[in-house]
Protein backbone atom coordinates (compact mmCIF):
# COMPACT_ATOMS: atom_id res chain seq x y z
CA UNK A 1 0.00 0.00 0.00
CA UNK A 2 1.16 3.45 -0.93
CA UNK A 3 0.58 7.12 -0.02
CA UNK A 4 -0.08 10.19 -1.53
CA UNK A 5 3.73 10.88 -2.29
CA UNK A 6 4.32 7.25 -2.96
CA UNK A 7 5.75 6.37 0.53
CA UNK A 8 4.97 2.22 2.14
CA UNK A 9 2.00 2.81 4.94
CA UNK A 10 2.11 0.34 7.78
CA UNK A 11 -0.84 -2.04 7.75
CA UNK A 12 -3.43 -1.43 9.77
CA UNK A 13 -3.04 -4.07 12.73
CA UNK A 14 -4.09 -4.47 16.51
CA UNK A 15 -1.12 -3.52 18.29
CA UNK A 16 -1.93 -5.38 21.59
CA UNK A 17 1.15 -7.20 22.86
CA UNK A 18 0.70 -10.62 23.94
CA UNK A 19 3.35 -11.66 26.58
CA UNK A 20 2.62 -14.98 26.86
CA UNK A 21 3.43 -15.73 23.75
CA UNK A 22 6.13 -12.79 23.07
CA UNK A 23 3.79 -11.61 19.93
CA UNK A 24 1.71 -9.04 18.89
CA UNK A 25 -2.09 -9.56 18.09
CA UNK A 26 -1.82 -8.28 14.80
CA UNK A 27 -5.44 -8.79 13.89
CA UNK A 28 -6.68 -6.86 10.88
CA UNK A 29 -10.82 -7.20 11.15
CA UNK A 30 -13.11 -4.96 13.46
CA UNK A 31 -9.96 -2.55 14.59
CA UNK A 32 -10.79 0.89 16.83
CA UNK A 33 -8.61 4.02 17.22
CA UNK A 34 -7.70 3.87 21.31
CA UNK A 35 -5.21 5.95 23.49
CA UNK A 36 -2.63 3.35 23.30
CA UNK A 37 -3.46 2.58 19.52
CA UNK A 38 -4.70 0.79 17.25
CA UNK A 39 -6.80 -2.37 19.41
CA UNK A 40 -8.93 -5.31 17.48
CA UNK A 41 -12.51 -6.44 20.02
CA UNK A 42 -10.60 -9.08 22.04
CA UNK A 43 -8.29 -6.34 23.07
CA UNK A 44 -9.85 -2.90 23.47
CA UNK A 45 -8.96 -1.45 27.17
CA UNK A 46 -12.79 -2.64 27.80
CA UNK A 47 -12.43 -6.01 26.98
CA UNK A 48 -9.08 -6.70 28.99
CA UNK A 49 -10.40 -4.92 32.28
CA UNK A 50 -13.45 -7.94 31.90
CA UNK A 51 -15.86 -5.81 30.68
CA UNK A 52 -18.15 -5.22 28.28
CA UNK A 53 -18.49 -2.37 25.69
CA UNK A 54 -19.93 0.80 26.42
CA UNK A 55 -23.03 1.13 24.44
CA UNK A 56 -23.25 -2.45 23.53
CA UNK A 57 -26.34 -3.73 25.09
CA UNK A 58 -25.55 -6.81 27.27
CA UNK A 59 -27.19 -10.09 26.02
CA UNK A 60 -30.08 -11.66 28.35
CA UNK A 61 -30.25 -15.37 28.23
CA UNK A 62 -33.39 -17.06 26.97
Amino acid sequence: MTGPQGEEKPPLECGHWIGAERRYCLARDDLRRYQPGLRCPAHTPAALAGRREPGIPAVQPS
